[in-house]
């Protein structure tokens, strides 16, 4: 960490809490973690004391977010879920827009909330984000009651690949404690793909969840937010 980062981190004490919140659930269980539990088994300190605490004895221990999408762990578990649910119906626009039945229109709408719903029908429906994951074959095929585990799936997916085209590999492990509704090889066994992955383009993906989270609701797991 340099000098600009450490001040950029310390101007913004919701960022700081966040990332040493992050870093206290990636090294609980690490041996250099247990000797804090002995030194205080009252209770772990605050999170910001202990942060400052080992950054300045075990720098190494710190996972810096240097990519250029790698804050979006920092969001809750319940936003991470909520964004994941949000980009994969946008993925999965071409398919409610062109291979479901009238009859299955309304429980769609039901099931994303009548804002998120329109913008997925009236306008994702026409972006590629399926094409440039790779992913369009399999959502061609998913049956009705699969629909909203298939747009979890699409989201987690898209931000996967979004993290993996420039994070540290620890990204994804801090990824999968916060979204327990899957594991990666899930979302892999899903898709039917394996790694290591062929290359997508992930600039549209990425783009798309910056916008759903600068238009999501503010209570954390609605459905609807466009």
């Amino acid at each position: 960490m340099n000098r600009e980062e450490a001040l950029n981190l310390v101007r913004d004490r919701r960022f700081f809490q966040d990332l040493a919140a992050l870093n206290v659930v990636r090294y609980s269980e690490s041996d250099i973690f247990g000797s804090y539990r002995k030194l205080f088994p009252e209770g772990l300190p605050h999170e910001e004391k202990l942060f400052i605490t080992r950054l300045r004895y075990q720098p190494g221990d710190f996972l810096v977010l240097r990519g250029e999408h790698d804050s979006f762990v920092l969001l809750s578990p319940e936003t991470l879920k909520n964004l994941c649910f949000q980009t994969g119906a946008c993925i999965m626009g071409f398919y409610i827009r062109e291979l479901m039945t009238s009859d299955d229109l309304f429980r769609y709408r039901s099931l994303m909330g009548d804002s998120l719903f329109n913008y997925v029908y009236y306008f994702a429906c026409y972006a590629p984000y399926a094409e440039d994951l790779g992913i369009r074959g399999r959502l061609s095929v998913i049956r009705p009651e699969e629909a909203e585990t298939a747009m979890l799936m699409s989201g987690y997916y898209a931000l996967i690949r979004t993290l993996d085209a420039g994070s540290q590999p620890e990204i994804a492990d801090l990824l999968e404690k916060k979204l327990s509704f899957a594991t990666r090889d899930s979302v892999f066994e899903f898709f039917r793909v394996k790694p290591p992955l062929k290359e997508v383009k992930t600039a549209r993906a990425q783009a798309l969840m910056k916008r759903l989270l600068s238009r999501m609701a503010p209570s954390p797991g609605a459905a609807s937010g466009i």
